[in-house]
């Protein structure tokens, strides 16, 4: 989890970050271990960054290419589930693809 040294004008944006973690993601596990503790910050850090959108950057994701012009002809929105269905990915899938997340 890292100990960072003290930026006066990044602790704002670290404190709101631990307390996203914390509200959306801890406060609903049963933390049995170190390791279990890793797999589910590591798991919600990639959501916080691939999928989850931020109101700081006008509801983009941070690490994600932009959106659709349009939706794919004939495509579907399927759910991907994260953190074992505490939150959901949604994405676009063409009827050609045959890839499941």
């Amino acid at each position: 989890l890292g100990v960072f040294a003290y930026k006066g004008e990044r602790n704002a944006t670290w404190e709101r970050f631990l307390g996203s973690r914390r509200r959306e993601c801890l406060d609903y596990f049963l933390i049995l271990s170190e390791r279990n503790l890793y797999r589910v910050v590591k798991e919600y850090g990639s959501y916080f960054n691939d999928a989850r959108p931020h109101q700081g950057i006008e509801q983009q994701i941070p690490c994600r290419p932009g959106r659709l012009a349009a939706p794919p002809v004939n495509g579907k929105v399927v759910s991907h589930a994260v953190l074992g269905g505490l939150h959901h990915d949604y994405s676009w899938r063409t009827p050609e693809c045959t890839y499941q997340h």
